[in-house]
């Protein structure tokens, strides 16, 4: 009689070579399961991002969305594959300048072009792109620097130089006509006689205005000013002599040349129409007005 000691090795050997079968067998059975379901068809959403060809001479006035959301129908190794990648494509709208929207979903062969064959849209999100095309149009405007120390009554630029001086900005017509100037970034003073710096120019609000640089180098060399007064005798709208003590700052070797001529004077009524308010507007460069007195003289007839 075989006793229990003898046939144990036998008996394991047995089951070890059933298990390892069992596996085989269900590792066969999961790729036959998988490569099955994955020739099926599903669908999936997909982003994608978004670049466009417009009309020549053409740009928009508000910026158009740079990603869409498609939702697409094919097999399962297609899309296994598409959640490995960004894709990008870029829609040629150069023949719709006459539609001021695009409905995707009416044109998906814009979309179509840029994803495999056997990859089939089924919705665009989202459903209206306003495209809102105009001529493009570019001018040419001057840097402002944006400088605290700029209109300080305390110092005095003596000289300024800025490179570039101007830039060319291009976008739509419309939204670049008023445009007469472009500031950099807020510069803040140090104290220096001479200072200077690389800054940068502000993006436009609207994405579709472009500029020709992007930032710009200054130098610019202050002075102390000083405080002094001018006494003038001028007339007021109803012909009326008055005489005024205008307080103002500028450079030390200019300060006893300063006179009348050097200040623009405006007579402006107050809401109750019963008193003038004197304002004098400084016209030479480094000339700063601090104070006009009497600032408010009464409406005589």
């Amino acid at each position: 009689m075989e006793t229990m000691g003898d046939s144990t090795p036998a008996a394991q050997r047995s089951f070890a070579g059933e298990f390892a079968l069992f596996f085989v067998c269900l590792f066969i059975a999961v790729i036959i399961w998988l490569f099955t379901a994955l020739s099926e068809n599903y669908e999936q959403e997909i982003n994608v991002g978004l670049s466009y060809v417009l009309p020549e001479s053409q740009t928009t006035t508000i910026p158009l969305p740079q990603e869409a959301h498609l939702l697409v129908s094919s097999s399962g190794w297609q899309l296994v594959k598409e959640g490995f990648r960004h894709r990008a494509m870029s829609l040629d709208v150069s023949d719709l300048d006459d539609k001021p929207v695009l409905l995707t979903n009416n044109h998906l062969g814009l979309f179509t072009a840029g994803l495999p064959g056997n990859m089939h849209i089924v919705q665009v999100i989202p459903d209206t792109i306003d495209l809102h095309l105009e001529p493009l149009a570019e001018r040419k405007v001057p840097i402002v620097l944006n400088a605290d120390f700029m209109d300080r009554t305390d110092i005095v630029v003596d000289s300024i130089y800025i490179h570039p001086d101007s830039i060319t900005i291009r976008g739509p017509k419309s939204l670049i006509t008023d445009i007469t100037y472009w500031s950099t970034e807020a510069i803040a003073g140090n104290g220096d006689s001479i200072i200077d710096g690389i800054t940068p120019l502000p993006f436009p609000a609207v994405g579709s205005i472009r500029l020709s640089a992007i930032l710009v180098d200054w130098h610019a060399e202050i002075e102390a000013a000083i405080e002094a007064n001018a006494y003038l005798t001028i007339n007021t709208p109803t012909n009326h002599a008055v005489d005024v003590r205008i307080q103002y700052s500028s450079a030390a070797e200019v300060s006893s040349l300063i006179s009348a001529k050097d200040f623009n004077i405006t007579f402006e009524k107050t809401a109750d129409g019963t008193q003038y308010h004197i304002v004098a507007r400084a016209k030479r460069k480094g000339l700063h007005t601090i104070g006009v007195y009497p600032a408010f003289i009464p409406i005589t007839r």
